[in-house]
């Protein structure tokens, strides 16, 4: 089975996030850690991780690292991105992370 989780206004407001444009990655992170601990398999995020956030993108590759070394699976991780826009390489590996392109449906 597959659960889709929408961040949502409500969502936001209880993590305190006025700016949502982009993504705050440290929520990203959270919501990435708590997943891992639930054990999901597989874990898609629909934000373009493009553009640097010194403040939070080490936490977020933190956390990606993090669900990749779960035991006793691992936690797949699909990443969506578009023909010129890929995540950050230091934020994800294209060697341990799979992507979508945002521009197909």
């Amino acid at each position: 089975p597959i659960l889709l989780i929408q961040i949502d206004q409500d969502s936001l407001v209880k993590a305190k996030i006025s700016e949502f444009r982009p993504m705050n990655r440290q929520y990203l992170a959270s919501l990435v850690d708590r997943l891992s601990a639930l054990n999901a398999r597989a874990i898609g995020i629909d934000y373009l991780l493009d553009r640097p956030q010194k403040n939070h993108d080490a936490k977020l590759a933190k956390s990606f690292q993090a669900a990749l070394q779960k035991r006793p699976y691992g936690t797949w991780l699909v990443l969506v991105e578009t023909q010129d826009e890929t995540a950050l390489p230091e934020i994800a590996n294209p060697h341990w992370s799979l992507h979508g392109n945002m521009s197909v449906y």
